[in-house]
């Protein structure tokens, strides 16, 4: 089974190739991913805390599964 293709959108007359800032959505050039400093602090920001969640989903869930294998035998359940 493949996966399906991104669909592209066809260029409109008018509207130069662009991105969009991954911060605050506004229409940037090609080149880079964020449109100032500003928005820079706030992906940085953005990237170390959905890191930090994730490392804490896996830490609760090593947790839960220790707990879960040997946790019975500890307490007798």
């Amino acid at each position: 089974m493949s996966l399906p293709s991104p669909t592209i959108a066809p260029p409109v007359a008018g509207v130069a190739e662009h991105r969009h800032c991954e911060s605050c959505g506004k229409a940037i050039g090609l080149e880079g991913r964020v449109c100032s400093t500003a928005c820079v602090e706030k992906f940085d920001n953005a990237v170390r805390m959905r890191r930090r969640s994730v490392y804490i989903f896996v830490g609760l869930m090593a947790v839960m599964l220790a707990f879960g294998l040997y946790g019975t035998k500890l307490f007798g359940f």
